[in-house]
């Protein structure tokens, strides 16, 4: 058959052009459907919308524009066809690129402006098969320099909000630059647009999705970072950094489901800082913080975990011996309790002398619940104040192992 003609091997590259803009958008749309149905996040769908509505648009739009003849027939149908979808592309497209250019910040009371044109937009596009023909054709002009405009106003927008320092309008920049030049080429009968205007469209839209997909995912991973940050102060002791009181029980809790599923031993010690009131009094609140401080890195440096170190509230503290049993908690324990003394030489306070006082408790069949396990331990704890302070006692021996 021979070599194609240049027409041919041109109108096979535009119809690869338009497929693969249609393909990217459907891929896009697809993605944004998963991840609404993983996050239930209703911007996932709204956009997952908008790629189909633009799928729509591009392919009636490449229908009209076939060659050597349109795919579609050409009509009046054809016509409000195309102005019913070229009014939700603007509608859409314009909310997004208000959106992405930081049009909430800059300009707050711009909202109701932005809505009611939303509005006005799908009025006329619902409207558009009861418009005679002289008027479809008026109001497609009309709509394509309003998208001008808006492309316009928006990449001022832009420009202001990246002025203020909000960088994040560089992502509407980036996405309403190629539709300006676009918009505004076509306003001026460029010659390349005139021959290959489908494809270009096609592929600055393709863009404009393909950065709005960026922004969205980036705000997502915006969410979740100050989610977990949330969820991190919530389970933290601000002044030593260890897990709080909430967590730690959970931590606990957790440790108890699998040391009795794999019949693992599990042990705690419940310690307090002993005449820790006095201390207070003496050298002030400050020297107190230090003190805690002091124990809670003590504490931290002598397990595997930091997490297994838990600040319960004032003084006291909570560590988790997960797969030790109570004789190897014990020498642990009073390691741990020798540190804090020798350790509390270094603050340089004269005469302050920090001692605490731990009661050890193992996991046993009877303890139901981590309430159970730390009674226990608490009671151990108030048997090595009795007994003199400074020591560790086991809540299963009357015997003090130290």
């Amino acid at each position: 058959l021979g070599a194609p003609s240049p027409v041919q091997q041109i109108d096979t590259v535009r119809l690869l052009i338009r497929t693969a803009c249609i393909a990217i958008a459907l891929a896009l749309a697809l993605s944004a459907l998963i991840g609404f149905l993983t996050t239930l996040g209703r911007e996932f769908l709204l956009y997952a919308l908008v790629c189909v509505l633009l799928v729509v648009w591009q392919s009636v739009l490449s229908g009209l524009s076939g060659y050597p003849e349109p795919w579609l027939p050409v009509g009046r149908t054809a016509a409000w066809w195309q102005v019913a979808l070229s009014s939700l592309r603007v509608a859409v497209m314009g909310w997004i690129m208000w959106r992405l250019c930081g049009g909430p910040r800059v300009l707050q009371r711009s909202r109701p402006v932005m809505k009611g044109l939303l509005a006005v937009l799908v009025v006329l596009a619902l409207g558009a098969p009861a418009m005679p023909w002289p008027l479809l054709s008026w109001v497609g002009t009309a709509l394509d320099h309003l998208f001008l405009l808006i492309c316009a106003l928006t990449f001022l927008l832009g420009g202001v909000s990246l002025y203020r320092r909000n960088f994040r309008a560089l992502e509407g920049l980036a996405a309403v630059l190629p539709l300006l030049v676009i918009e505004l080429a076509d306003l001026f009968g460029s010659r390349l647009l005139v021959q290959y205007r489908v494809e270009i469209i096609q592929l600055s839209v393709t863009w404009f999705l393909m950065v709005s997909a960026y922004s969205l995912n980036r705000g997502l991973g915006r969410l979740r970072q100050q989610r977990d940050e949330m969820r991190h102060l919530a389970d933290t002791d601000a002044l030593t950094g260890l897990p709080n009181r909430r967590a730690g029980l959970r931590q606990l809790e957790q440790y108890m489901q699998q040391a009795r599923a794999s019949a693992q031993p599990l042990s705690i010690g419940f310690l307090d800082i002993d005449l820790f009131k006095q201390i207070n009094d003496r050298y002030g609140h400050d020297v107190g913080d230090e003190v805690l401080v002091l124990v809670a890195r003590t504490l931290a440096q002598g397990v595997r975990n930091k997490m297994d170190v838990i600040r319960m509230g004032g003084e006291e503290f909570l560590v988790l011996l997960p797969g030790t049993t109570a004789g190897v908690a014990a020498p642990r324990l009073e390691q741990m309790r020798e540190k804090i003394t020798h350790n509390a030489r270094n603050l340089q306070h004269e005469g302050l002398v920090v001692t605490v006082s731990i009661g050890l408790a193992q996991l046993q069949a009877r303890d139901e619940d981590v309430a159970g396990l730390m009674r226990r331990a608490d009671n151990a704890m108030y048997r090595a104040k009795r007994a003199g302070r400074n020591r560790v006692v086991d809540a299963g021996s009357e015997l003090e192992t130290a």
